[in-house]
């Protein structure tokens, strides 16, 4: 039987694991190789799952992998006080916490939507443990912050804050997370219905407050480590020329990579040209 050249080869399996960090239960994938690690995060409402591609794939075989399901996400558990660890500063704290508790060092950081902002907000906490940094369908907050430069305005775009979602709305907050036209892949489905329905409004509402937010263009400008850039070419969220407007000395290829037949999960609709474009960003940066 011939493989089909759209899915990686399978190398090991992931192991999952909990840990607790101030009273949250966090559960965590971790492939147990002692390479050099790569911290996968979420973006919101999905889960590690959604890196699965990536865990699978060949090219990353040396690495350590590591993908952490955020608080109400995934299988990580609700927060007994959700007001508090749902924020887009409780989730930075969390996600920085958890890197400590693995004493994460020397690691590249991959970060998806919510992941990556959580990454560029915590950038002057976490700098010191990363070698490199790769965002993806993450449009970077600025100050002062305007949604209609960076997002489309898209009919299902407002689900991403809405608590309960019936099964229509269920999938329509799915289909803005990949291409147009395509199926909605199982994991997304899936992730969604894991994810805690308190989450979505509280960290909307947290985002929409621009004093709760980290100025993640001015930290852009000053990365001395090196950043790639990645965006599915028909991503129905975000706007690729954004990204123009911000100084990011450090950008790899001086542009941003868009990946061919993919929206706003290329991880998962294109993991072929995804994983060749983080393989050689990591050859050309750190080896």
């Amino acid at each position: 039987m011939s493989k089909n050249p759209g899915q990686p080869t399978i190398t090991k399996s992931p192991q999952e694991k909990e840990i607790k960090i101030n009273n949250l239960t966090i559960t965590y994938k971790d492939n147990g190789v002692k390479g050099d690690p790569i911290v996968f995060l979420h973006s919101s409402s999905l889960s590690s799952d959604t890196f699965e591609n990536q865990f699978s794939a060949k090219e990353f075989q040396n690495h350590r992998l590591l993908a952490p399901d955020l608080p109400g996400h995934g299988k990580s558990k609700p927060p007994s006080d959700p007001d508090l660890f749902y924020t887009i500063e409780g989730l930075t704290q969390t996600m920085v916490n958890w890197l400590d508790e693995l004493k994460i060092t020397n690691t590249i950081m991959v970060g998806h939507g919510l992941g990556g902002h959580l990454l560029l907000s915590a950038w002057p906490q976490i700098q010191d443990r990363c070698k490199a940094l790769v965002i993806f369908g993450t449009p970077p907050f600025s100050k002062p912050s305007f949604l209609e430069h960076s997002h489309y305005d898209h009919p299902a775009y407002s689900l991403t804050y809405q608590a309960k979602l019936n099964n229509e709305q269920l999938n329509q907050l799915a289909s803005i997370f990949v291409k147009k036209g395509s199926l909605k892949p199982r994991v997304i489905l899936e992730s969604i219905k894991k994810s805690d329905p308190a989450m979505r409004p509280i960290l909307g509402a947290s985002v929409s407050e621009p004093a709760n937010l980290s100025d993640e263009a001015e930290n852009l400008k000053h990365l001395t480590q090196p950043i790639a850039i990645l965006l599915g070419r028909y991503d129905q969220m975000v706007k690729r020329t954004y990204f123009d407007r911000f100084e990011i000395p450090t950008l790899w290829r001086k542009k941003v990579q868009l990946i061919d037949n993919a929206g706003h999960c290329p991880q998962i609709e294109n993991p072929t040209q995804f994983n060749q474009f983080l393989q050689q960003f990591l050859i050309d940066q750190l080896i």
